[in-house]
């Protein structure tokens, strides 16, 4: 068996940091008050977050144990307090509070200093620590790293010595350890969150109008352009089937989740309140390992195309539908069928009568 690892006293911990390390890193006597407790613990919210389910299982057991559980920040400032009610009520006595920044004599400021300072788990033995108790007891502290393994607070308890045993300093690496996972989870959770938020602007400045549907052909993301010009409430049309409003999407996709994509087709979109025709262009989503997920599709107001077409072609007609004259009912049937016509990209045969074009 190899040889135990000697647990470091009140004095020998003292003498692990220099005066520099004490005063400007996690050692300095402080009390927070009012503003600055509020302060310090909004800044501290990813950290609680954190430990919170950690927190929440050893709140269940403290009672039985007669310990008390403390989080710090990377200061040293104590942040989160929880554990044995007894006990939590005679530490009071001492100022150890959320906010509060440890005595530099005091085993809980040199047992969170080991462990941020150190980057390592740490235990600490002195005397008088609850003035109504007396004794001695033990700080163990572990610290808490973020994904680059650098300490950004620490974990800990405060427990009488006499109830240390061997497996006491293993329970604390095991619990930092679900912390720094925790810490790995929450940031991933974080950055992935910040990913969709930069697509959805993307996605919503887009000229287009544009959705998501996954191989389901459910929807699962829509522009304000596409619900614009749809007249539908983006929550209510995400996850529904986009083949409810675009019924030959089942064709389409027979083609796209081969990997080809679909430019330019004119489309009728039906249930749906607003614009209808449009000119559609699908494509594929792709990912890193040549997997089809789903697919972006692309809307542009089919009127509007024609328009920008015509502009730039030479066809920009001289004269509007509104400068049509004419009262009776089959004239204006007749109108409004040109009207229609009129959005087509396809040659219009006209026939009848002499004079009738």
């Amino acid at each position: 068996m190899g040889r135990r690892k000697k647990n470091f006293e009140a004095e020998i911990t003292n003498e692990r940091f220099s005066r520099e390390e004490k005063t400007k890193k996690v050692f300095a006597k402080r009390i927070l008050t009012g503003k600055e407790v509020q302060e310090k613990l909004d800044s501290s919210v990813f950290l609680l977050s954190v430990t919170e389910d950690l927190t929440k299982e050893l709140s269940a057991l403290s009672e039985s144990s007669n310990q008390v559980y403390f989080i710090a920040d990377a200061g040293g400032c104590l942040i989160k307090i929880f554990g044995s009610k007894q006990l939590l009520s005679k530490i009071k006595e001492n100022f150890i509070i959320p906010g509060v920044y440890p005595d530099e004599d005091s085993i809980l400021a040199k047992a969170i200093g080991g462990a941020i300072i150190g980057n390592e788990p740490i235990r600490v033995d002195g005397i008088g620590l609850v003035k109504t108790n007396g004794g001695e007891w033990s700080a163990l502290s572990a610290p808490i790293r973020d994904t680059n393994n650098e300490s950004i607070g620490a974990f800990g308890f405060l427990v009488p010595k006499s109830s240390v045993c061997e497996h006491t300093m293993q329970f604390v690496n095991i619990a930092a350890n679900l912390l720094n996972q925790n810490f790995a989870n929450r940031k991933r959770e974080v950055d992935l969150h910040n990913v969709k938020e930069y697509h959805n602007a993307v996605f919503n400045q887009h000229p287009f109008a544009n959705l998501t549907v996954d191989n389901n052909g459910i929807i699962i993301n829509i522009s304000r352009q596409a619900a614009t010009y749809f007249g539908v409430i983006e929550n209510e049309i995400i996850g529904t089937n986009i083949a409810n409003i675009l019924p030959i999407w089942g064709n389409l996709w027979q083609k796209v989740k081969l990997g080809n994509r679909i430019e330019n087709i004119n489309v009728d979109l039906v249930n749906v309140p607003g614009i209808s025709d449009y000119l559609l262009s699908v494509a594929p989503v792709v990912l890193p390992d040549a997997t089809i997920d789903g697919a972006i599709l692309a809307f542009r107001d089919l009127k509007k195309v024609n328009n920008v077409v015509n502009r730039f072609t030479g066809n920009w007609a001289s004269y509007t539908f509104d400068d049509i004259i004419g009262v009776s009912v089959l004239f204006k049937k007749t109108v409004e069928l040109a009207k229609k016509i009129a959005l087509e990209t396809s040659p219009v045969l006209i026939s009848g009568e002499i004079g009738i074009g």
